[in-house]
């Protein structure tokens, strides 16, 4: 990536933060160029379908990458799908952090089809990867990585993380699946880390009078963010 050249749309649930955001994480990153921030009332990616299309005509021969964590996630894969089926010859990779089961298994096999590569990231027993349950008819798609943080005093923070990659099934009984009592994890804490990185709002991602009210209103939450790049070389 450091090579090419990245642009992106920003698919965000809250219209109040847009004004403000300013992705100071993202100063790092070599040669993005932010292309749209795009807010979707009735979440039917109609909106956002138009800016991708318009992305992809302005960078063409290009790689999309959709990116989301919970919520996000899940909009991350339907828009890769979209994408990858307007777009056909269009390389299409999705990375997802603690996104829940989107689809049956006939949805599944399609994504699994579709998407040239796919990584599915889960974090020790985050609730949200374990619903809906499988036992009424959901199937993860795959392929995911295990997160897990194991207690070793010698590492920094007293944790050292490994990451576990798992079968190709989607639903390997010997990763979060086995965290999870009947099916259910019940973690919220390991669902707002991802790979050492909070996954809620930051404060210092927002300027302004916008960004002053957040902090007066206490610490950071959760939040639903569906990312799309384009990368071309």
């Amino acid at each position: 990536m450091a090579a090419g050249r990245l642009a992106s749309i920003a698919y965000c649930g809250r219209t109040d933060l847009l004004e403000a955001w300013n992705c100071s994480r993202c100063a790092g990153v070599p040669g993005f160029t932010p292309h749209r921030v795009v807010h979707d009332a009735v979440w039917d990616l109609t909106t956002f379908s138009a800016a991708v299309s318009e992305l992809v005509a302005a960078h063409p021969g290009s790689r999309l990458v959709g990116i989301g964590h919970s919520m996000g996630g899940a909009l991350a894969q339907l828009a890769a799908i979209e994408s990858k089926l307007a777009h056909n010859g269009t390389h299409t990779t999705v990375y997802t952090f603690g996104a829940p089961r989107v689809g049956n298994l006939a949805y599944q096999q399609l994504f699994n089809s579709f998407i040239d590569v796919s990584w599915r990231f889960t974090h020790n027993r985050d609730v949200v990867p374990s619903v809906p349950l499988q036992l009424m008819g959901f199937q993860h798609v795959a392929r995911e990585v295990w997160e897990v943080d194991v207690d070793d005093p010698s590492a920094a923070g007293g944790v050292e993380r490994k990451l576990l990659l798992c079968d190709g099934s989607g639903e390997d009984p010997s990763c979060h699946n086995s965290a999870c009592y009947l099916g259910l994890c019940t973690s919220v804490a390991d669902h707002l880390v991802y790979l050492g990185v909070h996954m809620y709002q930051d404060s210092d991602e927002t300027s302004g009078e916008k960004a002053s009210r957040e902090r007066a209103a206490g610490p950071g939450r959760s939040e639903i963010a569906l990312v799309v790049f384009v990368e071309s070389t």
